[in-house]
């Protein structure tokens, strides 16, 4: 592993940039704080080029995008440039086989009873609520069920029919 520093977040995002376009290999950029983090990111989307070979993760720090950010690390379909801030990174998460475990994933046709999926999201640590709001949150109408996944920016709503899945959709939480 390599450390450099730089003068600047620009200075810094420019250096990767053309680390980016040389390498193939996973990066991670630690900033010390939100405010560097932005800027960061601001100047990267400057220098770098549309067609990146690399996967950019943004790691923020809460639960939804470290979540998230454990979602692709542990699926990469191509190299990743992680960035994240050092609070982010020390925040205590489930191990790999904890998380994969735990990752629940559902498809349209697919044949499961929305008494199983409600038990589930119990077993999981999520919240019933009457109204989903943020994530491990989950609400339940007749033969809908609203999800809002820990790793996800928006609540999904699973229509069932019988014991099969009928649609899946995202929904804002604004308009439902």
């Amino acid at each position: 592993m390599a450390t450099y520093h730089a003068p600047n977040v620009s200075a810094c995002a420019f250096f990767i940039n053309k680390c980016l376009t040389k390498k193939s290999t996973n990066i991670v950029f630690i900033s010390k704080d939100d405010d560097e983090l932005q800027k960061f990111v601001s100047a990267l989307h400057t220098f770098i080029d549309k067609n990146t070979p690399y996967k950019i993760i943004v790691i923020e720090d809460n639960k939804y995008s470290i979540y998230s950010a454990l979602e692709e690390l542990l699926n990469p379909i191509k190299p990743l440039f992680v960035v994240c801030t050092l609070d982010a990174i020390k925040k205590q998460v489930a191990g790999r086989k904890d998380y994969a475990e735990k990752v629940l994933k559902l498809h349209t046709l697919e044949t499961i009873s929305r008494n199983k999926l409600l038990e589930t999201l119990e077993n999981l640590n999520y919240q019933r609520v009457d109204f989903t709001e943020v994530p491990s949150q989950y609400a339940v109408r007749g033969s809908v069920v609203d999800i809002f996944p820990i790793n996800s920016e928006k609540p999904c709503r699973i229509f069932f029919r019988v014991n099969k899945i009928s649609q899946i959709s995202f929904f804002d939480l604004e308009t439902q």
